[in-house]
């Protein structure tokens, strides 16, 4: 059983781990936007990327996973290679599977490095936005002196609906 210093202890050497973690994947994400300037730009030499940077840090199975190389289901040589071999369909199943776990793996690590150096813009939820522009009108209204409509109903209506809105949220 783990006691109660043992714990503490964890979770700060696991909190300063991931602070740190987080800072570097910060730093990376800052030299390769500094480098590439632009997201287009890492799309176009991305192979050439993932090979220098992500197959060296990735687990040498899925390095040698990728290295296999398999006939496409069905195939002449994938026919010839069952008709050898009772259990090829199950061994080749297992290798594409292999391979497939790879590219997801690399993939997830491409997604990290993309989404560190080029952060997607956070955009307003269009109901705050919608909130904000009743906000406005409101204020707005409070400055009008003279109107050829109802301001007060006008208002009252603007008023009801921001209550509306904000309590939707």
């Amino acid at each position: 059983m783990v006691n109660y210093l043992e714990m503490i202890g964890s979770v700060k050497s696991a909190l300063k781990l991931g602070d740190k973690a987080e800072t570097e994947l910060q730093s990376m994400g800052s030299s390769v936007n500094e480098f590439f300037g632009s997201k287009n730009a890492l799309e176009e030499v991305k192979s050439q990327f993932i090979a220098d940077a992500i197959h060296s840090i990735v687990k040498p199975k899925h390095v040698q996973a990728l290295a296999v190389d398999l006939p496409r289901m069905n195939s002449k040589a994938y026919k010839e290679a069952c008709s050898a071999d009772n259990s090829y369909p199950d061994k080749w199943g297992i290798a594409n599977q292999a391979k497939k776990d790879a590219r997801s793996t690399i993939g997830t690590y491409y997604k990290r490095v993309v989404a560190y150096a080029f952060p997607a813009e956070k955009k307003e939820s269009p109901k705050k936005g919608f909130i904000d522009r009743i906000t406005k009108l409101i204020e707005d209204g409070g400055k009008i002196t003279q109107c050829d409509f109802d301001l007060v109903k006008v208002m009252g209506f603007l008023v009801q609906a921001e209550k509306v809105a904000k309590i939707k949220i």
